[in-house]
């Protein structure tokens, strides 16, 4: 499992410029955003093109609310993939993580995460692909550090902002529940 992600450097510019209260009223980093696990790929990091529309911090939430989903004894989640048609359906079973594709077939929903089967939402694609439950906790918590400590080196007080504080306080809520000992440099 790959999550990689780019903030270009118009965002950086942008963003080093901006107080934590213009921050909050647009409340995200644009940036180039991709999610491996497996032959399953999501978007796309490509240093080479300075194009992006990847809403990075909707990402992150997303991921790390999963997680706590996941790690408070869920045995089954499915998750909106931003931008695109397609969400992802995790089934756990022990340490293992057999992850699948779904289309979404509803013209729209009214969640973006749940822990209950909607197979009259979903049409599900045949192949599954496997990933274990440390890598696949590691792999977010590890991505969202680095995301956290990348907005810091930008711009110290974004920290503040209500956007990032909810995302830290995922972070942390994820990190308290079992993760690898993944510390936020402060």
């Amino acid at each position: 499992m790959k999550i990689k992600f780019n903030i270009l450097e118009d965002q950086i510019e942008e963003l080093t410029h901006i107080s934590k209260e213009e921050f909050d009223e647009f409340g995200n980093v644009e940036g180039q955003f991709e999610l491996i696990i497996g032959k399953i790929r999501f978007g796309y990091v490509d240093n080479e093109i300075p194009f992006s529309n990847e809403l990075l911090i909707s990402w992150f939430k997303i991921l790390n609310k999963v997680l706590l989903e996941l790690m408070e004894n869920s045995r089954y989640i499915a998750f909106y993939i931003p931008d695109a048609l397609n969400w992802l359906e995790i089934m756990v079973e022990e340490d293992t993580f057999f992850v699948k594709e779904l289309e979404l077939v509803e013209k729209s929903v009214q969640f973006l995460i749940t822990n209950k089967r909607c197979s009259n939402l979903f049409k599900e694609s045949a192949n599954v692909d496997v990933v274990k439950k440390e890598e696949f906790i590691n792999c977010i918590l590890k991505s969202t550090e680095e995301f956290i400590n990348n907005i810091l080196n930008i711009n110290e007080q974004l920290m503040q902002s209500k956007t990032m504080q909810e995302l830290i306080e995922l972070y942390r809520k994820v990190e308290g529940f079992g993760g690898m000992g993944v510390v936020i440099c402060e």
